[in-house]
């Protein structure tokens, strides 16, 4: 009897192409572009977004990124993948957009403290190393009342059996070890780990497939239990060498 290939949890490779992200014929990378627009839609119901400074952290190909500079922000996108980042680039110029990408890591962000008005992060705090580490780099270049805005995987049962056991084994929407259940965040902990580096969560809500408009449809949903998003202010400034954790 033949063993089946150990199968590599929280495999990024996907990420790291050039051609699939903006391809709407991608199974994989198309529900990503979907998934933008309302997520922008709720974004902005918290935050106008013109004139204002906007860091996307693991931006990606530049789905949310190219949305926030059609919208007015001024917007910088960071990611780990120079595939996606070069994705990114090529979109902005068809789009005659100015966005300043770079490749780097959410860990060590490269920029100042509190230089932003507005830091976005989607799909990423489930696929680093330490989120908490990452939580704390991104609150630290964020301006005193800036906004957070967040898009997580909850840490469930049901978020397991739709995001892997549907998705990833049975329906083959994305390719098989994308995610790892071990990584999934309950919205208690990232509420918790906010509040240790001087941030609150204002509004939280559930995100997912609505319906099917030539593809998957997705939007606002009363439940949290898969996937959900929100948003964060910025309280305080944690002073340097003091223990997030106390």
């Amino acid at each position: 009897m033949l063993r089946q290939p150990k199968v590599i949890r929280n495999d990024l490779s996907i990420y790291d192409q050039v051609d699939p992200w903006w391809d709407e014929a991608s199974p994989i990378l198309d529900p990503l572009r979907r998934l933008a627009q309302p997520r922008m839609a709720y974004l902005s119901r918290f935050v106008d977004p013109v004139g204002q400074r906007l860091l996307d952290v693991g931006c990606g190909g530049g789905f949310l990124s190219t949305l926030a500079a059609q919208s007015g922000a001024f917007v910088t996108g960071i990611d780990s993948a120079p595939g996606a980042i070069q994705a990114a680039h090529d979109q902005a110029i068809r789009d005659s957009l100015d966005v300043d990408y770079r490749v780097g890591a959410a860990e060590v962000l490269p920029f100042e403290d509190e230089v932003f008005d507005l830091v976005v992060c989607t799909d990423v705090l489930v696929h680093v190393d330490d989120p908490k580490v990452v939580l704390t780099e991104m609150l630290r270049v964020l301006k005193p009342g800036g906004r957070l805005f967040f898009s997580c995987i909850n840490k469930s049962f049901l978020a397991r059996f739709v995001m892997i056991t549907l998705a990833e084994n049975l329906l083959r929407m994305v390719p098989r070890g994308t995610h790892d259940w071990k990584k999934f965040i309950k919205p208690k902990d990232l509420k918790k780990w906010l509040r240790q580096n001087g941030a609150k969560i204002d509004h939280k809500t559930g995100i997912g497939p609505i319906g099917w408009q030539r593809g998957i449809k997705f939007g606002q949903q009363p439940f949290t239990s898969v996937m959900y998003q929100g948003i964060a202010t910025k309280i305080f400034r944690l002073e340097p060498g003091l223990d997030p954790s106390l």
